[in-house]
């Protein structure tokens, strides 16, 4: 039994969430209440397993910080260690959500999240919530871990970084998707400079609005990115002859 002020948490550790601690708390027995899987490091027991009962218990408990919350205690864990279970733990119990798996496996120094992070990190994004941050960190991944993912998202990132510099929406979902599009149908014959020198004059959400009436009016099947990636080579082309254009691909291509 492990009073509360004295659990600690690590970077592996998502965010506490309200709702979930709410409905804990809401639903609560006793009897169902599992032990916290902590691990004792450097003289702190670590949550591994378990933040949203502690919270819960301890709000419970009138928010005394002495509450006592019951622990199944590991030792001789390694940082490493301990973020490569809590991303076991949490998916083996419920879902932790993609982003989270994702920080939690690049805690762990899994090698090809780390690979995912140097990529991110390269072209001057980070996995927070601050004006630099990769917003579709989940989307990102998914590319990445595509066939030629590691230079595909290498490439969305560069074209993001030089054409939206200062657009906190550059990195949304629709706009890296819709560039893996392009990427896919025209990575080989397009021209980096002259797509630039094009594509900035615009933010990203002015693409994704004018995107929309594609959405509309095709079928369901026309998802997103194709939409974005329609629009992406038509303003791609202002400015060039026809045989120097790009030619609309069909969504099946």
């Amino acid at each position: 039994m492990i009073p509360f002020n004295q659990l600690a948490k690590a970077g592996y550790n998502r965010v506490i969430r309200r709702a979930w601690v709410s409905k804990i708390k809401r639903e609560f027995n006793k009897s169902l209440v599992r032990p916290v899987i902590v691990s004792f490091r450097d003289g702190k027991y670590w949550v591994i397993d378990g933040q949203h009962t502690s919270q819960a218990l301890y709000e419970l408990n009138g928010y005394d910080p002495n509450t006592l919350i019951e622990c199944d205690v590991r030792t001789g864990l390694t940082y490493e260690d301990e973020a490569r279970l809590f991303v076991k733990y949490n998916n083996s119990s419920h879902s932790i959500g993609k982003v989270d798996e994702v920080k939690g496996l690049i805690e762990s120094q899994d090698p090809d999240a780390v690979a995912f992070l140097n990529i991110v990190t390269k072209h001057g994004y980070n996995l927070g919530d601050d004006n630099s941050s990769l917003a579709a960190i989940s989307n990102a991944w998914s590319i990445f871990n595509n066939s030629d993912g590691m230079t595909t998202l290498d490439s969305i990132l560069k074209i993001t970084r030089a054409c939206w510099p200062d657009d906190t929406k550059a990195t949304q979902a629709k706009i890296i998707e819709g560039l893996e599009e392009f990427l896919r149908r025209h990575g080989d014959e397009y021209s980096f400079d002259h797509f630039v020198k094009m594509l900035r004059k615009s933010k990203t959400q002015e693409i994704i609005d004018s995107a929309k009436p594609y959405y509309d009016r095709t079928p369901k099947r026309y998802k997103w990115p194709y939409c974005v990636y329609t629009e992406i080579v038509t303003r791609y082309n202002y400015g060039l002859s026809k045989k120097q254009q790009l030619p609309i691909m069909p969504l099946d291509s």
